[in-house]
């Protein structure tokens, strides 16, 4: 399937989990980009740090000083997004807003990673198609306007990505 829609131009794919990036990445061409886009483990991180270009689910520090840790051993800088819970969803991973301005300070002084921006996945609703992924999305726009003054001057963080809604 990846070669097939590689075949017809994208070059960047996603995937969630990391044991099938391992299996699956060194089968496919090697001009393809790709983004870990899933619930990441400390365990794991080495191969993310390997196989992925950008992990789009950092939720803590713990997460990011291991991250830190292993792409300094790769001798690489790794671009993240900070995964945050929006909604506040149990059944979801992520920072709760509040806790992520606590601990941003801490995140951004680790060297080998790159804060890009900020990504969360809107609640699901039995109700109009995209009917509560607008309003996450307001919110999350909402945030990051209101943070970006603080986190480009405070925290020396710029944050050019905001990926609200769901990944396909």
């Amino acid at each position: 399937m990846v070669r097939a829609v590689a075949g017809l131009g994208l070059n960047l794919f996603g995937e969630n989990k990391v044991q099938e990036a391992k299996a699956k990445i060194p089968l496919c061409p090697g001009n393809l980009r790709w983004h870990m886009i899933g619930h990441l483990q400390t365990n794991k991180c080495g191969d993310a740090v390997r196989f992925f270009e950008m992990i789009q689910s950092v939720e803590s520090v713990e997460l990011a000083a291991e991250i830190n840790k292993r792409a300094g051993q790769a001798a690489k800088t790794m671009p993240i997004l900070l995964e945050v819970n929006i909604a506040g969803e149990a059944s979801k991973f992520g920072y709760p807003p509040d806790r992520l301005l606590k601990e941003l300070e801490q995140i951004n002084a680790l060297k080998r990673i790159e804060i890009q921006g900020l990504m969360t996945i809107a609640p699901w609703t039995t109700g109009p198609l995209f009917g509560s992924a607008p309003r996450c999305s307001v919110r999350v726009r909402s945030q990051k306007k209101q943070r970006r003054p603080r986190t480009r001057h405070e925290f020396s963080v710029h944050a050019p990505i905001a990926l609200p809604g769901r990944t396909l």
